[in-house]
């Protein structure tokens, strides 16, 4: 599983459970999981 996939899949469930900003979230808590820039992750 990639990057970009697990982005996809916080952010159905974060959207799931009412969370107005799912995208930017599932971003940001993938970043500090990783321990990596937001912008790096999205660069790969």
């Amino acid at each position: 599983m990639n990057y970009r996939n697990i982005i996809i899949k916080g952010t159905s469930i974060l959207k799931k459970n009412s969370i107005l900003t799912a995208g930017i979230d599932a971003e940001l808590l993938l970043s500090k999981i990783v321990k990596k820039s937001r912008e790096s992750i999205l660069l790969i």
